[in-house]
């Protein structure tokens, strides 16, 4: 049983990093596009509202 846990724990944790690494290639993505840091303040605005939203569901 702790065995089943252990890597339902380590699963969660590499889904985890990979949506973080996601959310950085896309930051950089729109940074290179738009060619300035706004793209990096988008991309925290919608990370804000995200968490926001999240909260408000759970």
């Amino acid at each position: 049983m702790a065995e089943v846990f252990t890597y339902a724990l380590g699963l969660l944790l590499v889904i985890g990093a990979t949506e973080y690494r996601v959310r950085v290639a896309i930051r950089w993505a729109r940074s290179r596009i738009r060619g300035d840091s706004e793209a990096v303040a988008d991309v925290g605005s919608h990370e804000k509202e995200d968490v926001s939203r999240s909260k408000h569901e759970s």
